[in-house]
């Protein structure tokens, strides 16, 4: 239940980026909330699993979180330019940003790739794949949040159309 909690202010939180379109610090102060959030339930499962937690172990998740933030920083970035240049959005400019935001994920899952393979080596390979779980738990949810406030390029003119339509106007 607690799980739950954490993560429906988590969700909360984080609903009003992309409409908001914060600046950098707001960004990082969100960033922080969400890593502080994902840090509690990853203690909270360590604990309760009795997991032995070597000394290591939170420098490597320290240095992970940092490394993810600012790959997702990035990518909070690509959607503000989206959301910025939707209105008059272009094939060149269209690609550019499809093709920046893929490079994106793919940086995300080499991250991913690494990091496990280090969490595996400190905790063993059950609680690094639980660590991933949490993690894809969270980035699944931002995703699914930030993707519900984009629309789909020209659904807002089909959406216009359609009012138009239906108004006679």
């Amino acid at each position: 239940m607690k799980h739950i909690l954490l993560i429906i202010l988590f969700i909360a939180t984080f609903s009003g980026v992309v409409k908001a379109q914060p600046q950098r610090e707001d960004i990082r102060i969100m960033q922080s909330l969400v890593a502080k959030t994902k840090k509690a339930i990853i203690m909270q499962y360590l604990t309760s699993n009795s997991v032995n937690v070597p000394g290591t172990f939170w420098n490597l998740y320290d240095d992970y979180e940092i490394h993810r933030q600012g790959i997702m920083e990035e990518r909070i970035q690509l959607i503000i330019e989206y959301a910025n240049v939707y209105s008059k959005l272009d094939e060149s400019t269209a690609v550019s940003l499809a093709e920046r935001l893929i490079e994106n994920r793919d940086r995300a899952d080499d991250l991913n790739k690494l990091y496990y393979k280090k969490f595996k080596k400190n905790l063993g390979g059950l609680h690094a794949t639980a660590l991933f779980q949490i993690e894809l738990y969270f980035e699944t949810a931002m995703q699914a949040d930030m993707q519900a406030q984009i629309p789909i390029i020209g659904e807002m003119k089909i959406i216009a159309q359609q009012q138009k339509a239906t108004t006679g106007l």
